[in-house]
This record gives C-alpha cells, structure tokens and sequence, in this order.
C-alpha cells in the first residue's frame, strides 16, 4: 500500500529531509500542447487537488468530455477555497457519483455533494460527462439509490 504527503506551501523549498525527494512541479497547462484535449483526468494530489484542477484549467476547458476521478479532503481542500465550490466549478455539466470502497458509484446530485463528503476523511468522486454511451458502461456499478448523507470513505 502506498502513499505520501506534500509539505504546507512556504516551507524551504531547497530544504530536504532524510528520506524525502525534492521534485519540480509545473502546470499541466504547460505540458500539454496548447490544442490537446484529454479523456480521462485522475488526480490524487495529497490534498493538493484544488491546486492541481487550477493549473489544467486550460484542458478542463478544451475537455468538456473528459471523466474526471478526483479525491477529496474536505479539511484539505478549504485551505483553497470552499470545498463545494472548487468541486463544482471542475465538474462543469458532469454527473456526480460517490465512489465507494466495492468500487460502486452512489450517483450525487448537487444539493447533497456537501452533505455526503465527510470533513475528517477522504472520498473519491467520479465526474462523467453526461453521454449516453458513457452512463451505458458505467451502469452495472452504479447504485439505484443516491449516497446516503454523511456517508464516510477512506
């Protein structure tokens, strides 16, 4: 199993520790070519989510068909910004769904996004674009029912 952190913003950048690899960061943006366009984002950020939709604001925009899997720390997230907010302005015109730990997806509708992302642990959510197709392969995952309220994920 594994993981990793990313340290607060305006700690030494030149500073390493024991243990840890200093790595350059740059936008996706400025990657990519400037005409590209993606079909699946999936973006696991330590947290750093928010900062990481910001820099690909550009392929979010020339990808309005892209999936998006994305995880969410609520408590890590508001250091950006309003959680809910940041979410929404990435999903765009996507359906939500609630990944769970079977791999079933609880579709969320918008009014209860805010509700059904606990605060204290991480969740992981699926935005796909509203297309027919796509909701066809997706089907036989997804719960009849929306995520319950308050519902916990690691």
């Amino acid at each position: 199993m594994g993981g990793g952190f990313v340290d607060i913003p305006g700690a030494a950048v030149d500073e390493v520790r024991e243990g840890e690899v200093a790595v350059e960061i740059a936008r996706i943006d400025d990657v990519l070519p400037a005409g590209q366009a993606v079909d699946l984002i999936k973006i696991d950020a330590e947290g750093f989510e928010p900062l990481v939709l910001r820099g690909m604001a550009g392929i979010l925009a020339r990808s309005p068909h892209a999936a998006i899997v994305i995880e969410i720390g609520v408590a890590q997230w508001a250091r950006f910004g309003d959680p809910m907010a940041i979410l929404e302005g990435a999903r765009g015109d996507r359906a939500a769904y609630l990944i769970g730990h079977d791999g079933r997806l609880s579709p969320l509708t918008v009014d209860q996004i805010g509700g059904v992302l606990t605060p204290d642990f991480v969740s992981y959510v699926l935005l796909l674009p509203r297309v027919a197709e796509m909701e066809a392969a997706i089907a036989k995952f997804v719960d009849a029912a929306p995520a319950p309220e308050g519902a916990a994920l690691h």
